[in-house]
């Protein structure tokens, strides 16, 4: 399922943004999408995050997708970004999509802003987020080549 049929109907765009940057989002994501053949996935992604949500300062997104190889997916990204910030962040979290797709990360319960769950495999406790955390290393690493494939393929956002 592409993310343009969720972006248009759940995302709460607000602080300025736009019908054309949700456009140019929603081409992104679709790109990411196919980049990263996750195009069969329920993801839904939203530029409205809960105020309640116990994200750590430094972090700008969310993905959240429970069990092994989860049918629904969710991604949050914060609207008070600028446009070429969220694109960045879509891309990481696209990462994140990715590995919940390919079974190698694995979300079982989340409480407090921790989670636990497995990578590779591996059984990990209630851990906070961390760059170091090995998901996160390859997000942070491939955001960069996917932002760029972005930006070859559909250009910069111009207001």
């Amino acid at each position: 399922m592409k993310v343009y049929q969720l972006l248009n109907e759940k995302a709460n765009i607000t602080q300025g943004q736009d019908k054309r940057e949700v456009q140019y989002l929603q081409q992104v994501a679709d790109l990411l999408a196919d980049e990263l053949n996750v195009s069969h996935n329920n993801i839904t992604v939203s530029l409205n995050p809960p105020p309640s949500l116990d994200l750590d300062k430094s972090q700008h997104g969310l993905t959240i997708g429970l069990g092994r190889k989860p049918s629904e997916i969710f991604v949050i990204i914060d609207r008070g970004l600028t446009t070429a910030e969220k694109v960045r962040v879509l891309a990481h979290e696209m990462v994140h999509v990715q590995q919940l797709s390919r079974g190698d990360l694995a979300l079982l319960e989340i409480l407090k802003g921790k989670i636990a769950g497995e990578w590779q495999g591996e059984p990990f406790d209630f851990v906070r987020y961390s760059k170091s955390n090995p998901w996160e290393v390859e997000a942070y690493t491939r955001e960069k080549e996917l932002h760029k494939l972005v930006i070859s393929k559909l250009g910069q956002y111009n207001q």
